[in-house]
């Protein structure tokens, strides 16, 4: 969009840019109010039992460790339905091809909501792609007539990507293949759990997604062949822009993938038409079209991930490249660019880690040193594997023997990265002013080195941080009773700290609800069999089947009113323990109860000197049951200054 005033061609690429950012308000508002949720026909919800679906595929199918996926349209009487198809297990996915028309038999249901604050929400993972129900086959016949149109190429790249996956599969054992795989095709769905757990604490989680690079690999090897030809460079550039977006396809045609096909397709058309264009632009190009096309996929976590790292690199390349002096080797000044650019690539997602995985690595920007070449290296290897398994077979065994110990290589570094001490921290979910005063530290240190406005960037963001701490409500004296596991409650008090009581020790998923619920690290732990706790007036029973015997409140997260005097007690298998203080009137419990609490054992005569500080606190979550009767109760009062 160079047209004959330089002057222009800046007005319009600020327009887009405040059009994209804009549009992305407006839809992150929609979104907020249900206005883009997917469809649903209300008349497939009084269906139960088996039913009986006749739709098309509309999306590849895809391995995870539960089965294979897919999508599937179908029509009602309120416009068109999707929903996600899980195939009958134990059949051949090969047929379930984009574009063919399927007879599904099997269970129709909503997609499940968390149960508990922070759990796995599958409504909020389906919305991008437009599903709005969960199919589950039982049989499933697909059609033999061939797709239609685009629906074609859809099913090629999925054959292609089925052929790769085999010659993974019979090379190498079934850890490594579905490792390849993860770093190739962007397909980690059977990845082994530990490690996928190791590569997301080494921050290596990027490298098993389908984005730029391979895109890039992809378009690159076509323009190598196309000049090995001697084609003209229109038929270069188009080969090139085929064969990254016959790629994207192969991966899936995920947010990032297509993200980085739209601005390799935005850069090869400017160099073809001789026309002035610039990275930046093309990704606020391919931003825009990717709104306009599906807003739930442009504000999908995985887009918003691609966009920002994007974002981030080209925004830290220039600087990268100016502050690594000229002289140094070519190695170094490499090794140095890539921990920067994955420094501020890490610095830009951090609230988005906090937001979706609730997890970040702070090992990443230096595992990535060895990581990212590594993965280059094995992606050149992964397709040289493909090829030379369908062409020369002999010369296979070779390359997965190389293969096989680059995948090693990298395995070992995320392993080894992961169990560092500190390699990954537990983050919870930001509040909108402490996102809003990272944005503005953020823009303070891109604005550097001009001082006045980074200076005033950066007392804009302490004024709105502290802003947002001193005019937030603490919060109040709660109990959130959750389902897993089954009898256990969080009890959250005013400074944040929070205390787990339920029959076994919290899991990773009690510990993603407290941080859901704004609280602090689990403080204090009460495990027992049948638990009995009290909350001022109101007394929870915990550990029994049939749930908590008391609520307050609607739905799971329970507050506690105004209290005049309140008390907790937690009784174990023989063991209690009793923590009370009477409080003024008129005081709420939460605002009255002190941060910081310190246990002292009530001692009787003749039992030698009080224990210190260290030794005199309860362990929690170790109370042992008595077999022989039941002796006294085990008392702690609790002393602490106002």
């Amino acid at each position: 969009m160079e047209g004959g005033s330089p002057y222009l061609s800046v007005l319009w690429k600020r327009a887009l840019l405040w059009v994209v950012v804009l549009g992305a308000v407006a839809a992150f508002a929609a979104r907020r109010a249900r206005v883009l949720a997917p469809r649903r026909d209300p008349g497939r919800a009084a269906v139960r039992g088996e039913t009986r679906v006749e739709g098309r595929l509309v999306g590849p199918a895809r391995r995870a460790r539960s089965g294979w996926r897919s999508l599937v349209e179908f029509p009602s009487p309120t416009g068109p339905q999707r929903a996600q198809l899980w195939l009958p297990k134990g059949g051949d996915a090969r047929p379930a091809e984009p574009g063919r028309e399927v007879v599904v038999h099997g269970r129709l249901r909503f997609p499940l909501r968390p149960r508990d604050p922070g759990g796995f929400d599958e409504e909020s993972l389906l919305a991008p792609s437009g599903a709005a129900w969960v199919l589950h086959a039982r049989s499933l016949a697909v059609s033999t007539a061939a797709p239609a149109g685009l629906w074609r190429v859809a099913a090629w790249a999925q054959r292609a990507r089925f052929s790769a996956e085999g010659s993974f599969e019979r090379r190498l054992s079934r850890a490594r293949a579905g490792l390849l795989s993860g770093i190739v095709l962007g397909d980690a769905g059977t990845l082994d759990r530990d490690l996928a757990r190791a590569v997301r604490d080494a921050g290596g989680t990027h490298l098993l997604v389908a984005s730029g690079s391979n895109v890039g690999f992809a378009a690159a090897a076509a323009a190598l062949a196309a000049l090995g030809l001697g084609l003209r460079p229109g038929a270069r550039a188009a080969l090139a822009v085929g064969a990254g977006g016959f790629y994207a396809l192969m991966a899936g045609a995920d947010p990032p993938s297509l993200r980085a096909w739209l601005m390799l397709a935005a850069g090869t058309s400017a160099r073809v038409l001789d026309r002035q264009s610039s990275a930046s632009a093309a990704l606020t190009l391919s931003a825009a079209v990717l709104l306009a096309w599906s807003p739930l996929a442009a504000l999908s976590s995985g887009a918003l991930m691609s966009f920002g790292a994007c974002a981030a690199l080209l925004s830290a390349a220039p600087r990268l490249e100016a502050a690594v002096p000229r002289h140094w080797p070519r190695a170094a000044r490499g090794i140095l660019f890539l921990a920067g650019a994955s420094v501020a690539i890490t610095a830009a997602l951090w609230p988005l880690f906090a937001a979706t995985f609730g997890r970040a690595s702070v090992v990443g920007p230096l595992a990535n040193v060895a990581l990212v070449p590594l993965a280059g290296l094995l992606m050149w290897a992964g397709f040289a594997l493909w090829g030379l398994d369908a062409l020369v077979p002999r010369a296979a065994g070779p390359a997965a023997l190389l293969t096989d110990f680059g995948l090693r290589m990298f395995e070992a570094v995320c392993r080894r990265a992961a169990a560092w001490p500190w390699s990954a921290v537990e983050l919870r979910p930001w509040t909108g002013a402490e996102l809003a005063a990272y944005a503005l530290a953020l823009g303070a240190i891109w604005s550097w080195p001009s001082g006045r406005r980074a200076g005033a960037l950066a007392v804009l963001s302490l004024a709105v941080w502290g802003g947002g701490r001193l005019f937030s409500r603490p919060p109040a004296v709660s109990a959130a009773f959750l389902s897993r596991p089954p009898g256990a409650a969080l009890l959250r008090f005013s400074g944040g700290r929070a205390w787990f009581v339920g029959p076994r020790p919290p899991t990773a998923a009690a510990r993603r609800a407290a941080a859901a619920l704004r609280a602090g690290p689990i403080d204090r732990v009460v495990v027992g069999r049948t638990l009995r706790v009290r909350l001022g007036r109101v007394e929870l029973l915990l550990g029994d089947p049939r749930g908590p015997a008391a609520r307050t409140g609607r739905g799971p997260f329970a507050i506690i009113g105004d209290l005049r005097a309140g008390w907790l007690e937690a009784q174990t298998d023989g063991d209690s323990l009793l923590v009370q203080e009477s409080f003024p009137a008129g005081l709420r419990l939460g605002r009255a109860l002190p941060q910081r609490v310190e246990f002292e054992r009530e001692r009787g005569p003749g039992q030698g000197p009080r224990p210190s500080e260290g030794e005199g606190r309860p362990l929690l979550g170790r109370g042992r049951p008595h077999r022989q009767g039941r002796p006294a109760p085990r008392r702690t009062r609790h002393r602490a200054g106002r």
